[in-house]
């Protein structure tokens, strides 16, 4: 085709023969500016899809588990009710899709997600229970049940032997300093009196590392 072959008008306007290369090259930079924000978009869309369909996966396993009357669930049977066909519906409704737990990694992480969230409690190794906060009144009485089982000989027995462990702690470089809060915080509701005495003596020990941790511990158990 020679350049004569070439219409010289469309549409009523002049067409020229010549390529602008710089009108080409604005253009190319546009196609691809165009393409790579449809594909971006897409993929941002895409992520957002799945985030509401896995927030929605964690509301239908605490349906579930709620629904379990709060007794333990085997964490393969939580699995199998969730993909069950008769959950279908309302996988749909929670989801915006159709979504199944399809890996152990996926399910795993919905469980340590609902776990984190402080809404589900591992029983044991295999099973999971949906969280249901104790009455006040329950955790006091438990609590006075529990003391009253620890008889004052007993305790006289503990009370010795954990101060002593204690003392040693605190000077004793190679015990970590949340080792040493956990003995005295159980030395603190043996006899809290003793337990403040041990600590403040520690604070003033010529040994800096020791006065040191007696500080980290005190700080701690302030906490």
């Amino acid at each position: 085709m020679t350049t004569g072959d070439y219409p010289r008008y469309f549409l009523g306007l002049a067409l020229k023969e010549e390529v602008d290369l710089g009108h080409l090259f604005t253009a190319l930079t546009l196609i691809a500016g165009f393409t790579w924000w449809l594909v971006t978009t897409v993929r941002q869309i895409r992520r957002e899809s799945m985030r509401e369909a896995e927030s929605g996966a964690l509301r239908v396993l605490l349906w579930i588990l709620r629904n379990n009357g709060g007794e333990p669930m085997s964490i393969q049977g939580l699995r199998d009710e969730f993909n069950a066909p008769s959950q279908r519906e309302r996988r749909l409704a929670s989801c915006r899709r159709k979504f199944t737990f399809d890996t152990d990694e996926a399910f795993d992480r919905a469980l340590y997600q609902l776990d984190w969230e402080g809404k589900i409690d591992f029983i044991g190794a295999n099973a999971v229970a949906f969280r249901i906060d104790r009455h006040p009144e329950d955790i006091i009485n438990d609590a006075q049940r529990r003391r009253g089982l620890v008889s004052n000989d007993l305790k006289t027995a503990a009370r010795e032997h954990i101060f002593s462990q204690l003392v040693e702690a605190l000077k004793e470089p190679a015990t970590a300093v949340w080792d040493v809060t956990d003995l005295a915080d159980a030395a603190l509701k043996l006899d809290a009196t003793e337990c403040e005495r041990v600590l403040q003596s520690s604070l003033v020990e010529q040994d800096p590392k020791v006065a040191r941790k007696a500080a980290q511990v005190i700080a701690r158990l302030a906490r």
